[in-house]
């Protein structure tokens, strides 16, 4: 298992092949190390990111020039975005991570645009 935070979220290279990070405010954290982890490790793991945040998206400078799509949203635009990458990344694992508010509205959503239980992974964080 690599990649570990807690519990299990998880990457598994040689079966995540294709992941969509979703982080809500300060769970960007978690996820930046995860990310950095794959790019440095070369990892063979097609990766997206969808970060919500009220104001300001924590590490965008930093994340921005990595090459792989990423979109920053507020709430209000947050569930036109989940649609976007679920319609264009239908098969991607979807990793989560946020307040527990974030997580059961993010969770629920992905399970009804199609994503099955068993490809989403949650981590509270806050």
């Amino acid at each position: 298992q690599m990649f570990k935070i807690k519990g299990e979220f998880v990457i598994d290279p040689d079966v995540q092949r294709e992941v969509v990070f979703v982080a809500g405010g300060i769970g960007i954290t978690p996820m930046r190390a995860m990310i950095r982890e794959l790019v440095q490790t070369g990892a063979p793991v097609s990766w997206g990111l969808l970060h919500v945040a009220r104001g300001a998206h924590l590490y965008e400078e930093e994340l921005a020039v990595l090459e792989a799509p990423q979109t920053r949203t507020n709430r209000a635009g947050v569930q036109e975005a989940l649609r976007t990458w679920v319609s264009t990344k239908p098969r991607a694992w979807y990793y989560v991570c946020g307040s527990q508010r974030f997580l059961d509205g993010m969770c629920s959503s992905l399970q009804a645009l199609g994503i099955s239980s068993d490809r989403i992974r949650c981590e509270n964080f806050h």
